[in-house]
């Protein structure tokens, strides 16, 4: 289901591989994204710029490598990058820019646990 007509990973899949990288980044750093929403905060992409490079096909092994960036003093870009790993080709090149929202107040926060981990200020 993955694979369109002309037998390539279809790019909707794409942005379903970046996001569950992206939470396996944030777990791996401290940040359990379900806890955060008990708490009352939600990551949220705002903007996602994408570059398709070329086209995973079925049976391509691949892996999805992420960096987290602050941007400003509220927003945050996940620089990530989808590999073919037989050749480390870049089949995706994006940025996913997000910010986090306290649901109580319906601003746009940096939780402490993010200020922490990745070196926020303020």
């Amino acid at each position: 289901s993955e694979l369109d007509i002309q037998g390539i990973v279809n790019n909707a899949n794409y942005f379903i591989y970046m996001e569950h990288a992206r939470h396996k980044y944030l777990k791996h750093h401290g940040v359990d994204f379900k806890d955060m929403h008990d708490r009352g905060f939600d990551l949220v992409l705002a903007r996602i710029e994408i570059d398709f490079k070329d086209s995973l096909k079925s049976g391509d092994e691949f892996q999805v490598v992420s960096k987290l960036i602050f941007m400003g003093k509220l927003k945050f870009i996940f620089e990530q990058q989808v590999v073919r790993k037989s050749d480390q080709q870049v089949m995706v090149d994006a940025k996913n820019i997000g910010v986090c929202v306290d649901r109580s107040t319906a601003k746009v926060v940096v939780p402490n646990e993010l200020k922490a981990i990745f070196d926020v200020k303020n």
